[in-house]
């Protein structure tokens, strides 16, 4: 990893010393599983590769795409679709639709559904994942323990990337519909998760093994499915700041050599 990152600092010297005295900060706003993936852990190592001060700050990709459209975000971070995000953001926020978007891959996480860990029923299928969240299974009678009564789906903000993949590419554009209570922001579902023996959530598998302790994952995404994670740039700003794609770069090469 060292290795990797004194490779990065070479390649990023001219930048560097060009703009050595350059005290401008990046606003990069949105998703929080893209924050939790590739800032959490990594923002100081990021840092000393990036000649601006970065101002990293986590909501949820539509707040992020919203943001970026108004003009108070100089990057959003989004963990879905953008095609998703603006169709479901434009009515809200008009200026949404009003803008061309480049969009900017760093990876790609599973997605677990996760349970209290004292939940007696130990394993379901994905097909049974989606249909409870889908409103075809709502009671846990129908996995066999009635005594834990209706199932209660904790989520992440609707305008959250993983809240929107799950609806347009795993439920195929349905509505997740059972019994939901919303929250902020997603790192926040393990916790409520882990004090409702009822509950049933869902996580990226960027939530740290710390988040997740006191919840148990159930079932999860199939290989070949994979929330996006992605950086989003204005088309009128990045054509006339070649900064944004130097910070872009260097952060996807830094992702990069983390896999």
């Amino acid at each position: 990893m060292l290795r990797h990152v004194l490779s990065l600092l070479i390649a990023t010297a001219t930048v560097l010393t060009a703009t050595a005295h350059d005290h401008r900060t990046t606003i990069i706003a949105g998703s929080s599983t893209v924050y939790s993936a590739v800032f959490r852990d990594h923002l100081p190592a990021l840092q000393l590769l990036i000649p601006h001060t970065l101002d990293v700050q986590m909501s949820s990709s539509g707040r992020g795409l919203a943001a970026l459209a108004n003009g108070d975000a100089d990057i959003g971070m989004i963990s879905s679709p953008l095609d998703v995000l603006v169709k479901k953001m434009s009515t809200e926020v008009p200026a949404i639709a009003q803008q061309q978007f480049n969009v900017h891959n760093l990876g790609a996480l599973d997605i677990h559904f996760v349970v209290h860990p004292n939940n007696p029923v130990q394993n379901i299928t994905y097909p049974q994942a989606l249909s409870i969240m889908a409103g075809e299974i709502t009671h846990w009678s129908e996995l066999g323990h009635p005594e834990l009564g209706k199932i209660q789906v904790i989520t992440e903000h609707p305008s959250g990337g993983i809240y929107n993949f799950i609806e347009t590419k795993l439920l195929k554009e349905r509505s997740i519909t059972t019994n939901i209570t919303p929250l902020p922001h997603a790192p926040l579902v393990a916790k409520v998760v882990s004090q409702l023996p009822a509950s049933f959530g869902f996580l990226s598998s960027s939530v740290t093994h710390t988040q997740r302790f006191g919840v148990r994952t159930i079932a999860q995404t199939p290989a070949e499915i994979q929330q996006p994670l992605l950086l989003v740039t204005r088309q009128d700003y990045f054509e006339k700041s070649p900064e944004q794609a130097v910070i872009i770069d260097i952060i996807q090469k830094y992702m990069d050599n983390l896999e």
